[in-house]
């Protein structure tokens, strides 16, 4: 009988449950921590993919204004020299009609 007292006494299943229960607490804790850890990380990087993004869509906004107005100058060089080619045509005809006179 004495035994049965000092092990009720020792073993006490609520005892055991909180037992369980505070270690189940401390290493979902420990879990939580990691996962908050984790998740700062990815935010953090997420964070620098979404800079890296805008400074790419910049990159390529700036670059297709240059395209833009290279062609803009592209259109007016031809524009140029077509006028260029058909004076020079002209004068040929002109001096070839003074030749001839």
């Amino acid at each position: 009988m004495l035994f049965q007292i000092a092990f009720s006494q020792w073993y006490n299943p609520d005892a055991c449950q909180f037992f369980r229960l505070s270690e189940n607490l401390r290493a979902n804790d420990a879990r939580s921590a990691e996962l908050e850890s984790e998740i700062s990380e990815l935010r953090r990087h997420v964070q620098q993919y979404v800079k890296e993004v805008k400074r790419v869509e910049e990159l390529l906004n700036k670059k297709e204004t240059e395209r833009t107005e290279l062609l803009e100058q592209y259109r007016q060089l031809s524009i140029e020299v077509d006028s260029a080619e058909a004076f020079g045509r002209r004068m040929e005809a002109q001096a070839r009609s003074f030749i001839t006179q």
